[in-house]
């Protein structure tokens, strides 16, 4: 999915507990705020609400979403017939 960065699941938490020049230096992104929202996918959906949820806990007024359907969706709609690379 074009403008993602991966955060694997097992440190999702702690990643969003970091202050954001860490952030910035692990990831190479800023990090959110909550005046922006943040989606997050994985390949069905399952493993981005865990996420989500590990992350309110950490940043309860982070604007979160759920891409349902994720990968699996980003796949059969926006790729259609289109090799992957």
């Amino acid at each position: 999915v074009p403008t993602a960065t991966n955060i694997p699941l097992g440190e999702v938490a702690a990643a969003f507990a970091l202050p954001p020049s860490e952030f910035k230096v692990k990831y190479g992104i800023d990090r959110p705020t909550p005046s922006e929202e943040t989606i997050f996918y994985c390949r069905s959906g399952k493993r981005s609400q865990d996420a989500i949820d590990r992350v309110e806990k950490v940043d309860p007024k982070l604007i979160t979403r759920n891409y349902r359907g994720s990968w699996l969706n980003y796949a059969e709609n926006a790729l259609g017939d289109k090799p992957l690379k």
